[in-house]
């Protein structure tokens, strides 16, 4: 490190120096960070306050950019304020004092770093849902590199001039690196076979991740992201159309994703059982249905779930003795790993990534579920059922969900109050709604909160003060107004006629793989959910093998004879379980998660996959002998490894070529980038930018004006010709600079590297033929003047490293095909300060 260093960085410590630094920079620094800390949280309080409490969206919107100006203006004055304030303590302490954070620059930079390092220590301790978001892999490698330069520095001469070294010692050092390096890639070469060191050296060091990155990088001949060592398995080495990453495309007779056979779209799903039985006669009645939904409920939780036993912690008498009665499933994986994508899963039996028709995006709030969705509800309403729901949440205000329900209530959770306590008053509400609408057959869902952080704490269960001391009083409490609501069911006139279904949408988890909360991630912890299913004058028993909660639907359906021959669902009936004895070991479920990383699950009674797939990344588990999902198998368990990834990669394919986009979220981000109709860009490029070796050619481009002004953001569309699929997935990142002046380089402004449609749709699944376009922004800096600029455009592999383009491209940069210029139009002229004035410096923006 020390040589690798710039002398900037080895000479680091005489910050420090006394008198080191201007005071006013050090004062200013104060300013900025406490003006910056004081906008952030008056910004926050605000913006959830304006979001919590108005309804219409364009509102809140301009009232919110008024308000962030607002703020901007009043954090001026505070900025000035405490650099004002800084400068006096300075002063006070003595300015040339190396400790005094007030008038020295390096001491302010080391104070405020500690501050700051303190600050995500408090809120790791204190707020533990937040820790997965803390980048703790940063923080370690910016604290090691600063330790490294630091005790590097200590070779300086007492007037600061770097000590020469010695050629000998120089030479012994490079050769000594040489050597380390030579070993490390070697030993990677063998090692990084194993998934398992991969994954650790990956998730665990930066370092070692970049060297993992340059050995694929050097085995990956054909460029298509993947080599044929560290367990990469590339079949098709010097073709860059054929890797395990890529989609096989339908019944060509290639093999192009490498999993040992080409996808045929005739064969049915080898995931699917296809068992298919009726219902008996004897349980063909009018059911009335009550779907029960507790939200973050863990199977190891429950009684079937051993907790009794593993802790003497009884939480829920009342759902075990409701499984002793019905038929419990012992291997319930939820769809996904937390409520937004979990629940429209359950009420549609389709996974929300990959299945649900969506609005945008409208954070905090999750996409809404669009009408072409048909619900649970909806299905009931063929039936000529009753339909109703009680929820808690503030998420099912304006959600979509209502759909097919007569009663859509959701009082209790219409404000977002995470402390609030609400079983007691669904439980209420429920019994409610049933003694009203007892006159004829009915649906009702119901979902319970509580179990969800923030957990509070329940005096009548004083398990103690951990998060997990608190999580089981919430279950317990939970589990208490869930058998007040059981018994007084079971009083009523109904309760010979009454189905009841309970399950969740996921659990939490509490450090069995190093995360608390959910969300992120999809191990045991958090998928696995209890199921139960009571259905009057049943054999009670329990089911092995992997079911999911998108079963819920079709056996529903079969219960309630409802005819959904016109519909498909992801989940299957579970009546040849309930009824004919039979288990679901042949089973493989799914679950999916976008958070922190895409991320897929096959799962099997035995095996358990997950593909991390912007990683190149899997993870096998046996669950026979490790259960909790702590020590992979892949590649060394070879059966499995082949059997859960073409289970895995046969699900992928079916849900990457459902061009339906009223149905497929990827389909609908799709929809815009590629161009149907003849393409009509502003300015052609001719002849065109090839990229990628020949594969895609860039033959014009939108602007959003031809002429812009120094400090604005300029908007490039670019337009792709597809030749030949693409080799990899390429990021575009757009560039400006103005006229090269005779001996002197290129200075460059870029826009950052994105995938295109941000990941929704990668250059790797462009197809020959489509025309396809993107766009990239790119700020102008303030201080450019001229007449104009140039623009430009690049394409990166996985790896960073460029694609060289034919063509125009910029002439000390092949890889930056030239698009054309674009006028600068002068800035506004500064008025002249008024007659007898004194003429004072124009301070920054923001000061």
């Amino acid at each position: 490190v020390a040589l690798a260093s710039p002398r900037a960085a080895r000479t680091w410590p005489g910050l420090l120096a006394p008198g080191a630094g201007s005071p006013k920079l050090a004062a200013w620094l104060w300013a900025l960070a406490g003006s910056a800390v004081a906008y952030a949280a008056a910004s926050a309080l605000l913006t959830h306050y304006f979001v919590t409490h108005f309804a219409a969206p364009d509102v809140v919107a301009v009232v919110l950019a008024g308000v962030q100006l607002a703020l901007v203006a009043a954090c001026a004055p505070l900025a000035l304020a405490l650099a004002r304030a800084a400068t006096r303590l300075g002063r006070a302490l003595g300015p040339a004092r190396w400790f005094n954070p007030w008038a020295n620059t390096g001491a302010a930079i080391v104070a405020l770093a500690s501050i700051a390092g303190g600050g995500l220590a408090a809120a790791a301790l204190a707020l533990p849902q937040v820790r997965p978001l803390i980048p703790a892999r940063l923080l370690v490698a910016a604290a090691v590199w600063a330790a490294a330069t630091v005790a590097a520095a200590a070779h300086r001469a007492h007037r600061g001039a770097w000590l020469p070294i010695r050629p000998r010692r120089r030479r012994a050092a490079a050769g000594a690196a040489a050597v380390a390096a030579v070993v490390a890639i070697a030993g990677l070469w063998r090692a990084g076979a194993d998934p398992q060191a991969k994954y650790l050296a990956i998730a665990s060091s930066p370092p070692l991740s970049a060297l993992i990155t340059a050995v694929r990088v050097a085995n990956d001949f054909d460029r298509d992201g993947y080599g044929s060592l560290l367990g990469e398995n590339d079949c098709g080495p010097f073709d860059p159309d054929i890797h395990p990453g890529a989609r096989d495309i339908p019944d060509n007779g290639i093999d192009e994703n490498c999993n040992g056979a080409d996808f045929s779209l005739a064969a049915a799903p080898s995931y699917r059982t296809g068992e298919r039985m009726p219902v008996p006669e004897a349980y063909r009645r009018d059911w009335n249905v009550l779907l029960v939904t507790v939200d973050t409920l863990r199977f190891d939780r429950t009684g079937l779930g051993d907790y009794a036993e593993r802790t003497g912690r009884v939480l829920t008498p009342n759902l075990d003795a409701l499984a002793r009665r019905g038929v419990a499933f012992r291997f319930c994986n939820a769809p996904s790993a937390g409520t937004m994508a979990s629940v429209p899963a359950i009420q549609t039996s389709k996974f929300f990534h990959s299945g649900i028709a969506l609005s945008g995006e409208r954070r905090p709030k999750p996409p809404k579920v669009l009408d072409v969705n048909v619900t649970f509800a909806e299905v009931m309403k063929r039936a000529g059922y009753r339909t109703g729901a009680i929820l808690s949440h503030y998420y099912f205000n304006d959600w979509g969900l209502d759909q097919g329900f007569d009663t859509y209530d959701n009082e209790i959770g219409k404000e977002n109050d995470p402390r609030k306590i609400t079983s007691h008053l669904v439980t209420d509400k429920a019994l409610a709604w049933i003694a009203r609408n007892s006159d004829r057959k009915w649906f009702l869902w119901v979902h319970y909160i509580d179990p969800h952080g923030y957990y509070m704490p329940h005096p009548e269960f004083p398990f103690g003060d951990t998060e997990q001391d608190k999580y089981d009083a919430e279950v317990a409490y939970t589990d208490r107004h869930l058998g007040r609501m059981f018994d007084e069911l079971s009083r009523m006139p109904v309760a010979d006629r009454t189905v009841i279904i309970v399950t969740s949408d996921h659990g939490d988890g509490f450090k069995e793989h190093g995360h608390i909360n959910h969300g992120f991630y999809l191990y045991r912890e958090v998928l696995h959910v209890p199921l139960i299913v009571y259905v009057p004058d049943i054999e009670p028993h329990v089911v092995d093998g992997a079911v999911s909660p998108l079963d819920i639907l079709p056996t529903v359906a079969d219960l309630a004879g409802i005819d959904v021959s016109d519909l498909s669902f992801e989940g299957e009936s579970l009546v040849p379980q309930l009824f004919y004895g039979r288990d679901a070991r042949d089973r493989v479920v799914f679950a999916e998660t976008n958070a922190g990383g895409v991320q897929r699950a096959a799962i099997t009674a035995k095996y358990k996959l997950i593909a991390k797939l912007q990683s190149n990344l899997y993870e096998l588990y046996d669950l026979e002998t490790d259960p909790w999902e702590h020590r992979s198998v892949w590649g060394k368990d070879a059966r499995g490894s082949e059997l859960m990834k073409r289970y895995l990669d046969e699900w992928l394919d079916r849900v990457f070529f459902s061009r339906d986009p009223t149905t497929n979220q990827a389909e609908q981000k799709r929809a815009w980038h590629i161009v149907t109709g003849k393409p009509s860009p502003q300015v052609r490029v001719d002849p065109p930018l090839v990229y990628d070796g020949g594969a895609v050619e860039l033959f014009g481009y939108d602007l959003t004006a031809p002429q812009i002004a120094p400090g604005k953001t300029l908007a490039i569309k670019p337009y792709f010709r597809v030749v030949r699929r693409p080799s990899a997935d390429f990021r575009l990142q757009g560039e400006a600079w103005l006229q090269q002046q005779p001996g002197r380089p290129v200075r460059p402004v870029r826009s950052g590297a994105a995938v295109t449609a941000d990941g929704f749709f990668p250059s790797s699944h462009w197809r020959p033929g489509e025309i396809v376009r993107d766009a990239v922004k790119v700020r102008i800096p303030p201080h450019w003047r001229g007449d104009g600029f140039f623009i430009g455009l690049r394409l990166l592999r996985p790896d960073r490293t460029p694609s060289p383009v034919a063509g125009d491209h910029r002439p000390d940069d092949p890889s930056v095909g030239v698009l054309g210029t674009v006028r600068l139009v002068a800035p506004a002229p500064v008025r002249p300060a008024a007659p007898g004035s004194a003429a004072r410096p124009r301070r920054p923006a923001g000061r």
